[in-house]
């Protein structure tokens, strides 16, 4: 479309505009709504073979020391940048092809600056005259043509200036670099990149960019990286600097659905299918690996933040529980042995499935100790009421508390607590026992988790389908109730649970909260249906449901799985035996995934904030396990 010159074309649209991202300045939502509602208006003018977008933006969310970066609008099928003119008065030119008469409003983005803290705000554009999402261009009638001048006395007219030419628009940045997870964005804080070749950066961008410390540079260029596995660069932009770190080639990388909030604590060392892993892994909200590390001394297992410094774990025995040597290490984030954690007084190791501090800086850990039948017949037990053998070596479990100096303060035992019966739905499954160093072994217990609770604690036992909890261990050690598994003197009546008395099948990861209600990660095994992740309040004698979570991509649950409550509200869950690692809202809908490769699973999974589990402290931990001399400049 040619325009004539002295012609204005004129189109005032009211746009409503709508978030289509998640809120940027994690106001809650109920300040959200109390906010006046973001507007617009758009004009198209005409300055001779070009056209000029002018977009007035109003009450967008932001405030305080938060300014606009950047703004644009998606016309005319392509990106249009806008450049800030006066207060919300946004414009850019526009050169339409020959016979356009409209130009095409899909979307419109604002990208915002806080601090050092980029975030983009999308925004869907609706035009309001009913137009969809076209911006029809409607001429506007020229004014009226004046008298020709009286030819004795002629007026010359007023010299029209040229057009001056436009202000270049501004190049967005962008970064290619091969093998990246995920793709540059700005709004990415850490990357990481495969190896085994030098690593290439492309950039184009119109701010400065720097790349692992070099001088800082604008406009298209090309840089490259040697790093070794674990071994980081830089990208710095403006303000904000992204780190860019080597991935081993055998480092797992889940697959990633959503975002998260806070940082995710991952093992995926427990393998179901052709992978085999041997890391802890630490991942952010945009489920990319910023610490991990791979112990050379074993299967690790049982990863966990201690405190704001410190980590631990453990490693797996071969048959699903530990009788070698074995203990807990506390490392610093460096990879370095800050302590170790195990138990006193046995010839069998400290067992995998958990290991707990308590208030007063000392520690629950688990083990199990074998008998010695047939060689001591007072320790041989009949089994062949529930399917089992009639002379069998049992494994009593145990609990110990030790201090801070990992010395003995009291010890518990199910021998003689827990009748054989109780174990009745898993003892035929146990066939003859595990084959041990000293002859076989049924584990009729199988403890795998403990947790402290007043002047008791509370452990799941897999094999007895239940959870108890013990008051005085250091004294009389009697169990105070029972949750699940078969009826005893001590079970809990159970309310607003459709399971009855199938109520939990060889659950996990049983935890009390600060309100005194009890959540865990219910397998559902041996009952032919799904796992589930559950929360009960429990008193006088009975425990009522009020929470139940399924996912509905994980059908059957073997062994393993965590379920962890949030504090705000939200769930977590490692779901057992699957490559499954889920965060939902309270209501059960999945917010962020990750899923494992090639049959991995981790047997936990937790989530910390960034106030107690700094990435800053992570990332420096890092920098010790695998570190680099970089040369600013080369």
């Amino acid at each position: 479309m040619v325009y004539s010159n002295g012609t204005r074309l004129l189109l005032l649209v009211t746009a409503c505009i709508l978030f289509a991202a998640e809120g940027l300045m994690q106001a809650p939502a109920q300040a959200a709504s109390d906010r006046t509602q973001p507007s617009a208006r758009a004009m198209v003018e005409e300055q001779g073979q070009k056209a000029r977008l002018v977009v007035y933006m109003r009450d967008l969310p932001y405030r305080g020391r938060t300014r606009v970066a950047h703004a644009s609008i998606r016309a005319a099928d392509r990106k249009l940048w806008l450049k800030k003119e006066s207060g919300n008065r946004w414009a850019s030119i526009w050169r339409p092809a020959p016979g356009v008469t409209s130009l095409r409003g899909k979307r419109a983005s604002v990208k915002v600056k806080r601090r050092t803290i980029r975030r983009s705000i999308h925004l869907k554009l609706t035009i309001a005259n009913g137009g969809g999402h076209n911006i029809p261009i409607v001429p506007v009638p020229p004014d009226p043509v004046p008298p020709e001048p009286d030819p004795i006395d002629p007026v010359p007219p007023d010299p029209v200036p040229p057009d001056p030419d436009p202000p270049p628009d501004p190049v967005p940045t962008e970064i290619t670099v091969p093998g990246l997870l995920p793709s540059w964005s700005e709004d990415f804080t850490d990357f990481t990149v495969g190896c085994q070749e030098p690593v290439e950066f492309s950039v184009v961008s119109s701010d400065p960019v720097s790349i692992d410390g070099s001088e800082s540079r604008n406009g298209q260029f090309s840089d490259s990286v040697t790093l070794l596995p674990g071994q980081s660069t830089s990208i710095k932009v403006g303000g904000s600097t992204q780190t860019v770190r080597c991935r081993p080639e055998d480092l797992p990388l889940p697959a990633v659905d959503g975002h998260g909030e806070g940082l995710y604590l991952t093992a995926p060392t427990v393998s179901f299918g052709e992978k085999i892993a041997n890391y802890a892994m630490v991942i952010n909200a945009d489920g990319v690996p910023i610490w991990w590390y791979d112990d050379p001394d074993g299967r690790l297992f049982d990863f966990k933040l201690i405190d704001g410094e410190t980590l631990a774990w453990t490693r797996a025995g071969p048959w699903g529980f530990v009788i070698q040597p074995n203990h807990y290490d506390l490392r610093k984030f460096d990879g370095t042995v800050a302590g170790t954690v195990g138990l006193v007084g046995h010839d069998v190791g400290t067992d995998q499935h958990d290991l707990q501090p308590t208030p007063d800086g000392g520690w629950l850990i688990l083990g199990y100790q074998p008998r010695g039948c047939p060689a001591i017949p007072a320790d041989c037990e009949d089994l062949s009421p529930w399917g089992g053998p009639s002379e069998a070596n049992v494994i009593d479990a145990v609990v110990q508390k030790v201090n801070a100096d990992n010395q003995l303060v009291w010890e518990w035992t199910s021998r003689g607590r827990i009748g054989l019966e109780e174990s009745a739905a898993w003892i035929s499954w146990l066939g003859s026992g595990t084959p041990l160093p000293g002859g076989n072994s049924l584990d009729i217990i199988h403890m795998n988790s403990v947790e402290p609770s007043g002047d008791g604690f509370v452990f799941s036992a897999r094999h007895l389908n239940a959870v108890y909890r013990v008051t005085d261990p250091s004294g009389s050690g009697q169990i105070d109730w029972k949750l699940g598994g078969t009826d005893t003197p001590e079970s809990l009546s159970v309310s607003g649970d459709t399971q009855g008395s199938q109520v939990f099948g060889g659950q996990h990861d049983a935890r009390m909260l600060a309100d005194g209600t009890l959540t865990l990660h219910d397998n559902g095994s041996g009952w032919d249906r799904p796992p589930r992740m559950v929360r009960y309040s429990i008193a006088g004698g009975s425990a009522t449901l009020l929470e139940s979570i399924s996912e509905p991509q994980v059908t059957n649950s073997t062994c393993c799985g965590s379920a962890r409550r949030l504090l705000d509200g939200n769930w977590l869950a490692s779901w057992g035996a699957s490559d499954q690692v889920v965060e939902y809202d309270p209501a059960g809908n999945p917010l962020f995934r990750l899923t494992w490769p090639g049959g991995l699973t981790s047997y936990r999974a937790t989530r910390e904030s960034p106030e107690r589990l700094n990435p800053a402290d992570l990332r420096a931990g890092m920098e010790a396990q695998y570190p680099r001399q970089v040369q600013p400049g080369g």
